[in-house]
């Protein structure tokens, strides 16, 4: 198995869901592209560290929708709604 096809394996094992938000737009590619004329290390090194920073902009955002939910939730089950997230003690 080529070097490349290892990348593309792990790539898709460990890639997560898709989000537009945080994928790179095609003039993002054409700079980078137009960079690997000039220095093809540069142009990778600053490409994977761009994908990085875009990943954990997208894990800081993915934090903060699981805060808010978890916050909405916390709202439903302390205002005495019905169901079976009540606790014990609002059971009666």
């Amino acid at each position: 198995m080529s070097e490349i096809e290892k990348i593309r394996q792990y790539i898709d094992k460990y890639s997560g869901p898709h989000n537009s938000r945080y994928c790179i737009p095609l003039r993002e590619v054409r700079v980078l592209g137009e960079l690997a004329q000039v220095s093809t290390y540069e142009a990778i090194c600053m490409a994977l560290s761009y994908g990085q920073a875009k990943g954990y902009q997208a894990a800081k955002a993915e934090g903060r929708r699981v805060r808010v939910n978890n916050f909405k939730s916390s709202r439903i089950r302390s205002s005495g709604a019905s169901g079976p997230w009540r606790s014990a003690a609002s059971r009666g």
